[in-house]
């Protein structure tokens, strides 16, 4: 079963790390990916995304989320979650209350299938309805440099619920400034967990899958 990960290389026995690499370095190793063995136990699974949540200094914790699989528009004009989308999104969302993320404010587009993904996480991660907003520029072909610069100035950890490729644009830009390098690859569902490091530069610190929420469950 091969699934993209983005700061993991994950084997039944360990995993490994990938940041707080130079630009070029990121470059050459992306797209990153990750394989995860059917028999990784849950008490690995924890035990390294919470000794890696703890590693090094930062000054600022980015949660970017892309919604949860959503039904095709000749079904749902909407773009409702699907059941297996609602699942996964729970799954995660469970999995990330158990790791303490807890975001200040979260900020979702106003397309349905975030603003559901949304809901599920506030309610997991016990975040009041004062902290979670609709927002602009978070649709899928966006320009991210306003976003950008608004993370830029703050301080506070925050959680972004959006679409591709807003996101794994985004995502790129922070990391080497290159909004089409796609260092990292996005999921339905997933959590991709950017550290802004003292030095104002961002690192990938963690990348949470439905597939792993499920081996930790």
């Amino acid at each position: 079963m091969r699934i993209a990960f983005g700061a993991f290389s994950w084997t039944a026995e360990k995993t490994l790390p990938i940041q707080d690499l130079s630009c070029q370095e990121l470059l050459r190793s992306a797209p990153i990916t990750g394989i995860v063995k059917s028999r990784l136990t849950q008490e690995v699974g924890i035990r390294n995304l919470r000794f890696n949540t703890r590693e090094g200094a930062y000054t600022m914790r980015l949660y970017l989320i892309q919604h949860g699989e959503a039904k095709p528009e000749t079904e749902d004009p909407e773009r409702s979650l699907t059941a297996r989308g609602e699942k996964e999104v729970l799954a995660v969302s469970k999995t990330a209350g158990g790791l303490r993320v807890r975001p200040s404010k979260i900020y979702y587009s106003g397309k349905l299938r975030a603003k559901q993904t949304t809901e599920i996480f506030a309610r997991a991660l016990s975040i009041s309805d004062s902290l979670v907003q609709p927002a602009q520029g978070l649709n899928p072909n966006e320009d991210i440099h306003p976003w950008a610069e608004r993370i830029s100035k703050e301080k506070e950890d925050l959680m972004l619920v959006g679409h591709l490729p807003f996101l794994e644009k985004l995502a790129s830009f922070l990391l080497c400034g290159d909004e089409r390098a796609r260092l990292v690859l996005f999921r339905y569902g997933a959590i991709v967990c950017l550290d802004r490091k003292e030095d104002k530069g961002w690192a990938v610190r963690w990348i949470l899958t439905p597939e792993m929420a499920n081996l930790m469950s």
